[in-house]
């Protein structure tokens, strides 16, 4: 009985299955990794702010996912010198009178 135990996986959860997207963007666009795959997939809803979606769904090659992940990052970085741009207190001029 246990040897036959040894011989039969145990359950685990799908490597498809992803919760949250790898990047959104102000356009529309999802970018998504799946678990255990190496595309990248892109769900493009058109604008975040239209009442009637139209979605398609895209897969990069691998020779597109270079610069797919190059723009993710440019993108993350821009977000990020925004928000601390925008957190970072303003000096007045009327302080140093």
């Amino acid at each position: 009985m246990l040897e036959a135990r040894g011989m039969v996986q145990e359950k685990r959860s799908s490597n498809a299955v992803r919760t949250d997207p790898v990047h959104l963007d102000a356009d529309g666009r999802a970018f998504w990794k799946l678990n255990g795959h190496s595309v990248i997939l892109l769900q493009d809803m058109g604008a975040w702010n239209s009442v009637a979606t139209s979605e398609k769904w895209l897969e990069y090659s691998d020779e597109q996912k270079m610069d797919i992940e190059k723009y993710i990052s440019f993108s993350r970085e821009k977000m990020c010198r925004v928000q601390k741009a925008i957190e970072t207190p303003s000096i007045d001029n009327d302080e140093t009178k």
